[in-house]
């Protein structure tokens, strides 16, 4: 009885974690976005690159907004958030230090 009461406690805690990390994933998209406009502003990137990173940054905030509709974040929904963050991380690091124009 013990074990599952611990096993109980321990997955509303997990529960919790995931919920409280939204606001960590609005921040960081909301961040990239800003990224991504000043890159342009400054001429970092072209024109085409920005409409590609802001297309990406578009569906990350869709995502966002489609896995909290019922306030319970699912570990497949957290990872796969993460996984798109952190490849728009990638992608704005790339375009940013791309030297070709064209």
């Amino acid at each position: 009885m013990k074990k599952l009461i611990f096993t109980l406690l321990m997955l509303a805690q997990l529960t919790n974690i995931f919920a409280h990390e939204r606001n960590g994933f609005v921040e960081k998209q909301q961040q990239q976005e800003r990224i991504v406009k000043s890159a342009f502003e400054t001429g970092r990137i072209t024109e085409n690159e920005y409409v590609k990173l802001m297309h990406q940054q578009k569906v990350i905030r869709e995502a966002i907004e489609t896995a909290d509709i019922d306030h319970n974040w699912t570990a497949f929904e957290h990872n796969n958030v993460l996984a798109m963050l952190k490849r728009a991380d990638k992608k704005i690091r790339k375009y940013s230090i791309n030297t070709e124009r064209y």
